[in-house]
């Protein structure tokens, strides 16, 4: 059985080998909230899985959480995936602003950000 988490930020699921997809709720995120989905997802997933995160409904995340999640991931890295404008400039700023650890990159195309992922896990295996 493929491990799931549903939680008041995100819905997530083991969507192949070292990828986890993460549908985020219409929710503001706020740091208990966001430390919350981070162990969640850790008891789920474990450590360096890489997340297609889509931020579509997302209304907005704190500052506190934004740079909670930027330094304190249990992620490879990350493609957000978006489609509104709201979302995208959600995405922006924590790209921005925040500077995660990890790899992390915005796009608007599914197909996209998983075949970036891809090619991310194979430069990973080459290091």
């Amino acid at each position: 059985m493929n491990p799931q988490t549903d939680n008041e930020v995100a819905r997530t699921f083991l969507l192949e080998k070292q990828i986890v997809e993460e549908v985020y709720k219409a929710v503001t995120i706020d740091l208990a909230m966001m430390k919350s989905h981070i162990e969640d997802s850790l008891q789920a997933y474990g450590r360096d899985c890489w997340y297609l995160s889509d931020i579509s409904l997302l209304k907005s995340t704190k500052r506190e959480a934004r740079d909670y999640l930027a330094k304190n991931s249990i992620a490879a890295g990350a493609a957000i995936l978006t489609n509104s404008p709201i979302s995208k400039m959600v995405g922006n700023l924590f790209l921005k602003f925040n500077k995660p650890d990890f790899p992390t990159k915005l796009f608007t195309d599914r197909e996209k950000a998983l075949l970036w992922i891809k090619e991310q896990i194979e430069l990973a295996k080459k290091v």
